[in-house]
């Protein structure tokens, strides 16, 4: 079963660099879900940002949804 990690990178535009990205924790069972949640998060993160660093440091947020495969052990046989 696949599931999807969302993580997270602050970027600035002027120096196109982006932090080691922050792993949300949260697990998605669909990238369509992990995707909007990106968009949403990634609005709030600006939004939470202070103004005038991000005018200053052109940042912005970039998202990834990471594929983790998820191994669901089988039941054990009776004896």
């Amino acid at each position: 079963m696949t599931k999807f990690i969302l993580i997270l990178y602050i970027c600035s535009l002027n120096s196109l660099q982006c932090n080691n990205g922050l792993v949300t924790g949260v697990e998605f069972s669909s990238h369509y879900d992990c995707a909007i949640a990106g968009y949403e998060m990634s609005g709030d993160s600006i939004k939470n940002m202070d103004k005038e660093e991000v005018e200053k440091y052109k940042l912005a947020v970039k998202f990834e949804c990471k594929p983790i495969e998820i191994i669901v052990p089988q039941p054990k046989p009776e004896v």
